[in-house]
């Protein structure tokens, strides 16, 4: 990374603590533009943009590019948390074409079931890798 990138990102940085994430955008998008394998600048970018959108996408190519990128995990992980308010987009979407099932009431005791033996040729499933932050880190 040469020396002009550098003093981008940390223009860029200065900012985004500064709570003059508009500011960044324009510089982080150009910089972007000449380095797009720019980890940093993505995960910035995420941080610095206003959509939820546009977060997600940067937060995912910040992921792509290095995948132990942790903090673009974590900020990732809570806008998928997070449901993103709807846009006009969605709410003026055509109905579609198939019907609905219709709703089933919940049954109130289950029936009795005979035990079954379990499927000796399932793999185990480790869900150790996904882990969700407990707060939210800027």
């Amino acid at each position: 990374m040469d020396a002009n990138t550098k003093q981008a990102l940390v223009n860029a940085i200065n900012l985004i603590k500064a709570g003059k994430n508009q500011e960044a955008v324009p510089i982080l998008a150009g910089l972007l533009k000449t380095e797009p394998n720019l980890v940093q600048g993505w995960y910035l970018l995420g941080l610095a943009v206003d959509s939820h959108d546009r977060k997600l996408k940067a937060f995912r190519q910040a992921l792509k590019l290095d995948p132990t990128h942790a903090k673009a995990f974590e900020q990732l992980a809570i806008l998928q948390a997070q449901s993103p308010a709807p846009s006009e987009e969605v709410s003026q979407a055509p109905a579609p074409e198939t019907e609905p099932e219709p709703e089933q009431q919940p049954e109130l005791e289950p029936e009795p079931t005979e035990p079954t033996e379990p499927h000796e040729s399932r793999e185990p499933v480790s869900y150790t890798h996904l882990t969700l932050p407990t707060k939210r880190i800027v």
